[in-house]
């Protein structure tokens, strides 16, 4: 590396809670942004708070919690879909998450890791757990 280069983190990351201030300006941004332009609901946090830097992938993922009435229980309905979605795509969380028309990847996989150990729980044959691609 030459003398006098910088080296800047690629990352930026926000280790700081989510006050009410900034759910309230996700929430009015994400809307009169649309709910697929992440980045650009980002960008427009950062000129609002000055301190705290926020990405567009955790503005999506805080959207999934205080957006849309936040997370809610799932019906019967939306529990099997995620059973068959799984059994035909198998770990590729994108494509289940498309399914069961949810928007967040990691919300759809740890549902369907607690709803395979209920299963497996009150199940008298042994399952054993799907192989996890990590």
């Amino acid at each position: 590396m030459k003398s006098g280069t910088k080296v800047t983190a690629s990352k930026i990351t926000s280790p700081l809670a989510w006050t009410r201030e900034q759910d309230y300006l996700l929430t009015t941004k994400s809307q009169a942004h649309g709910h697929t332009d992440w980045q650009l609901v980002a960008d427009s946090m950062k000129e609002t708070f000055k301190d705290c830097q926020r990405s567009g992938k955790e503005c999506s993922e805080r959207w999934e919690v205080v957006g849309a009435g936040g997370r809610k229980e799932w019906n019967e309905r939306e529990r099997y879909l995620l059973l068959v979605a799984h059994q035909r795509h198998k770990n590729r969380w994108a494509e289940v998450m498309h399914v069961v028309q949810k928007t967040d990847r990691n919300y759809v996989k740890n549902r369907f890791y607690t709803l395979f150990r209920k299963i497996r729980n009150l199940s008298l044959i042994h399952i054993s757990e799907p192989t996890r691609p990590y």
